[in-house]
């Protein structure tokens, strides 16, 4: 029987945490699903581990990034994406977590009036079971428009984790959406941007959610050398380009984010992108005074 939806996963030394990320896929009520699990030329038991996986239940599939493709997560998601056969597409990564009615909801609130896109809630997951789900937040409802969306992302926090997502593969492929394989950081607001620009209708599923794991600050998120706070920078000029015009307050308010983050730990890389900084808000005053005080 041919899977109504993909899960595609990117993974890398991952035999601590995968299990049970594809454990959180195997309790899914809805059951017509392929899970591609993309390995990066892992070095520990990770595909001994899947392989396991995949022998008790064939739905499950471990395939090995090609040789002559670019290593990294990016490369390992194009590469399932290309030999995904669902018409939807969920994307997760190794050591995150579904909620059980996570695909079924969606599929349903997706059928009613054949939306593009659909989302849930989310929150963050850690190894000693403190988990924080985000509620009532802005974007937890239907949209139109993926202009509305983003100004209701802009809200707080920004963004909805990639796996918060189901996506129509078919709009994927009209719009030549693709994971951009040279980025090292910011790989899933690039994607995003791509998908926003695209316009979907979004609907949203209620009760079900998605969980985040924050196993440690060394992730591809995080800004901790100065190299990854330039990529973050270089990736947030090719989204500005697409999207400053479509919906300007998520630039604004996603510039501004990447400045917190920026101007602690490296203010003068902050001084030197100065003119990518500078209209990051409409109070250009505030910020050279803000800019000052950290160099004192």
């Amino acid at each position: 029987m041919k899977p109504e939806v993909s899960i595609i996963i990117p993974s890398y030394n991952r035999s601590h945490c995968i299990g049970e990320t594809l454990q959180s896929v195997q309790r899914q009520s809805f059951e017509a699903w392929e899970c591609l699990v993309v390995d990066d030329g892992s070095t520990d038991d990770t595909k001994e581990l899947v392989t396991a996986f995949a022998k008790a239940d064939s739905r499950i599939q471990l395939l090995q990034r090609p040789d002559e493709k670019i290593k990294g997560a990016n490369s390992c998601r194009n590469y399932g994406f290309s030999k995904s056969k669902g018409n939807y597409i969920q994307w997760l990564d190794s050591d995150d977590l579904i909620s059980d009615r996570k695909l079924a909801a969606q599929l349903e609130q997706m059928a009613v009036a054949k939306n593009d896109m659909a989302t849930c809630a989310w929150g963050y997951y850690k190894e000693a079971k403190t988990n924080v789900l985000h509620e009532n937040l802005e974007v937890y409802r239907d949209f139109k428009t993926s202009k509305q969306f983003l100004k209701a992302l802009s809200q707080k926090f920004g963004f909805l984790p990639i796996h918060a997502y189901l996506i129509s593969k078919s709009f994927l492929n009209m719009h030549k959406i693709v994971w951009d394989e040279s980025l090292s950081t910011n790989q899933d607001g690039d994607f995003m941007s791509q998908v926003f620009l695209g316009n979907p209708s979004i609907v949203y599923a209620p009760d079900v959610h998605v969980w985040y794991r924050l196993e440690n600050t060394q992730t591809v998120s995080s800004i901790d050398q100065k190299e990854k706070a330039i990529a973050a920078i270089n990736s947030w000029k090719v989204i500005e380009k697409r999207l400053a015009v479509f919906c300007p307050e998520y630039i604004r308010f996603m510039k501004k984010k990447l400045y917190d983050r920026v101007v602690i730990k490296f203010p003068l890389l902050v001084e030197e992108e100065h003119a990518f900084f500078k209209n990051r808000s409409t109070n250009s005053v505030s910020w050279i005074r803000k800019f000052k005080s950290i160099l004192r």
